[in-house]
Formats: structure tokens, sequence, C-alpha cells
């Protein structure tokens, strides 16, 4: 019963992520103008906001957008 309802609470976050459209490092660089590793320093610094899927960095392209509009 509780493995279920974890199960759709999951299964409920994994869509709500998904709906978002992430976009990988690859795709961030290329909308801000930006190498991989300027990406990756400006997501350490807390300049560029990312969501992390497993070990891998995931963008709101909508944020990104945002951003390169400043």
């Amino acid at each position: 019963m509780l493995a279920d309802i974890v199960r759709g609470a999951v299964r409920a976050e994994v869509r709500a992520i998904l709906d978002e459209e992430l976009v990988d490092v690859h795709e961030a660089a290329q909308l801000l103008q930006m190498t991989e590793g300027a990406v990756r320093k400006a997501v350490e610094r807390g300049q560029v906001p990312c969501t992390r899927v497993g070990r891998r960095l995931r963008f709101r392209r909508s944020e990104l957008l945002r951003i390169a509009a400043l």
C-alpha cells in the first residue's frame, strides 16, 4: 500500500519535471551562447539554476531564455 503511494508520487514528480521541458548542458550552452564549461561554472556560482537528475545537470528552457534576455 505505502509502496503504491510512493510510486504514484514519484511518477507525478517525474511527469512534472518532464513537462517543464528540461535541456542538457549542451543545449543550455547553445541557448546562452556559452561553452559547456562556462555553463557548469555558472551553475557552481549560482548564476544559472539547474535541476540534477541523478548526476546529470538539467535546465529549464524557460529559465535559460529569461537569463539570455538579460
